[in-house]
């Protein structure tokens, strides 16, 4: 598994690290430098991954189907919220759910890499002023809904499943994993190495209502 995997214990790898680490706590941040940082960080460890990708198989299952199951419960709960504040609703009032979901806010305890000051490093990678596409979450569900169907399926995109790839995987090792549209965010569009958010098995979200009252013509 990964901490038998040499690479990662490459020089290279922890010297990131520690810059990232000691720029987030410092407060030394520079914006171009964290990105790069972040990237260069994702891209090392996702190379080594990708090379014994067999080995992580059933971990992306298992945190996928976590994944799964903290989604429908924000998309439940947020739905409950709507329609409890649509009853209470004025005239001219405009209401607006927004649901965000996020992973835990302590660095995964089954991660197989736990020495050093893991918490400080995982609190930098949760920074969306850092891994600007992790800014508002894994996923956010906006009622009343625009793009996404009303259905659950099409928030998670299981209505197409031909999108839930990961490229860059063996399609043979990945074609039954049916992986949600977040999962594919993380992975693809966040600075999150892989094996940083498979080991992840807690989550919270956050719903917050905004109630506007439109303005009427003075005649």
């Amino acid at each position: 598994m990964l901490k038998d995997h040499c690479e990662y214990s490459s020089w290279l790898v922890r010297m990131i690290e520690g810059d990232i680490k000691d720029s987030w706590m410092y407060d030394l941040s520079d914006e171009a430098k964290d990105k790069c940082l972040l990237s260069i960080r994702k891209n090392l460890i996702d190379e080594m991954v990708l090379s014994h990708q067999e080995d992580y198989i059933e971990i992306i299952k298992e945190f996928n189907d976590c994944l799964k199951d903290a989604l429908k419960e924000m998309y439940d709960r947020a739905h409950r919220i709507y329609q409890d504040a649509i009853k209470h609703q004025d005239d001219g009032e405009k209401i607006e759910v927004t649901a965000s979901l996020y992973l835990g806010k302590d660095y995964p305890a089954l991660h197989p890499v736990q020495e050093g000051n893991r918490q400080q490093l995982w609190k930098a990678l949760c920074d969306g002023n850092w891994n600007v596409a992790y800014d508002g979450g894994i996923s956010q569900l906006i009622l009343p809904q625009g793009a996404y169907a009303d259905s659950f399926e099409a928030f998670i995109g299981m209505n197409d499943s031909s999108s839930n790839m990961i490229e860059d995987f063996n399609p043979e090792l990945t074609k039954d994993l049916n992986l949600t549209n977040q999962f594919l965010h993380l992975y693809r569009h966040t600075d999150f190495a892989l094996t940083d958010f498979i080991f992840v098995r807690d989550f919270y979200s956050e719903i917050n209502v905004s109630i506007t009252k439109g303005l009427q013509d003075d005649e």
